[in-house]
């Protein structure tokens, strides 16, 4: 990493973000109308500006953008790059470069960490809805064939309740009743998993005896658990009641490689069993806290010029220092992310009062 890299701050979202499919993007209405791009831009720069917040969404990490200029210009709409360059510095209002050599805006990737979390929960869902799709298509299906075979020809496009109205009024001895508790019986059963194979996230215990019985004349080796830090967070996380969780997550491998410990996870592990929620999230979360943390940790103590006593205040690491040493406490990203904490601006402001408090009272 060059030593210009490492003067700008750290993407605020994780590089295995990836919300693509998820075509749903929030648009904070109000905040814009309010805005300086608004109040400012011309057509064509506002025009470039909304374009590329909805590339971003795609492209992963998601709320981020390449820094390039050609790019850019496609990505934006805009036909060539030389017009893109007139448009770029409002199109671009607000985006800020960070140690990736990326381009990242903070109210957009507060909405990519808040749909990473729940990322899991809107796919289960969709698959859930195509289950359901594809179960009530089955049931027609059935009902079309079995008229036909009795040589009604029904229309097309009708539905359950419809066609079983018309077998009820045509077929002879037909039940509703029990054709309805014999499909939804079909539907509802699943084969009989095969038997599972030997893991090494999962060996089961085996005795001494079972093995000679099994193979007398070969001796097995003795099942040894899983030694890998990703196999160990895993199985904790499934012990705290935790499902769905992957050894191979690339998130996972990505934490473990960037230092996160396994009393890490098992903490938020607790609170999210207690708040319902899965596996993407408790790795979205950890991100985030370790990510805030880490600028907590690195923030230069930069005291404020004398010519500009709030001039410490367009310096968020400043600012958390200020709010840490004042009692307030550092601002919880997360926590705003998810819906269920206050804006930067809002911390900002409560950081500013103590700092007022303070000087008061030493005067």
């Amino acid at each position: 990493m060059s030593a210009a890299a490492k003067d700008l701050p750290a993407p605020p979202v994780p590089a295995c973000v990836d919300l693509r499919g998820l075509d749903f993007q929030p648009l904070h209405v109000n905040r814009l109308l309010k805005s300086d791009l608004f109040a400012l831009s011309s057509g064509n720069e506002f025009k470039a500006a909304v374009a590329l917040w909805a590339q971003s969404w795609d492209q992963v990490p998601a709320s981020s953008l390449p820094d390039n200029d050609k790019t850019l210009a496609h990505l934006s709409g805009v036909q060539t790059v030389q017009a893109w360059r007139r448009l770029r510095p409002m199109a671009l209002h607000g985006w800020q470069q960070c140690s990736d050599g990326r381009l990242y805006h903070p109210l957009i990737a507060k909405d990519a960490l808040a749909a990473w979390a729940r990322r899991d929960e809107w796919q289960q869902a969709s698959k859930a809805k195509d289950d359901r799709q594809g179960r009530w298509r089955a049931r027609c299906k059935a009902l079309y064939d079995l008229l036909r075979a009795r040589g009604v020809n029904a229309a097309r496009g009708l539905g359950v309740s419809e066609l079983v109205a018309l077998a009820e009024a045509h077929i002879p001895g037909f039940d509703a009743r029990k054709w309805h508790a014999a499909t939804h019986a079909q539907a509802t059963t699943s084969p009989t998993p095969p038997a599972p194979r030997a893991s090494v996230f999962s060996v089961p215990h085996e005795t001494k005896a079972d093995n000679e019985a099994a193979a007398p004349d070969q001796q097995r080796p003795e099942p040894t658990p899983a030694s890998t830090p990703a196999g160990g967070i895993c199985r904790a996380m499934r012990v705290a009641g935790v499902q769905s969780v992957n050894p191979g997550d690339p998130r996972l491998l990505a934490l473990i490689e960037q230092g996160a410990t396994l009393a890490e996870f098992e903490g938020l592990a607790t609170e999210a069993v207690q708040k319902q929620k899965g596996w993407a999230w408790i790795l979205a979360v950890l991100v985030a806290r370790r990510s805030e943390a880490a600028q907590i940790r690195l923030a230069p103590a930069a005291p404020a010029t004398a010519q500009d006593p709030r001039a410490w205040t367009s310096n968020r690491q400043e600012v958390t220092v200020r709010g840490i040493n004042l009692g307030v406490g550092p601002w919880d990203a997360t926590a705003y992310a998810l819906g269920r904490g206050e804006s930067w601006d809002e911390y900002l402001q409560r950081v500013i009062m103590a700092d007022e408090r303070q000087k008061g009272a030493a005067a």
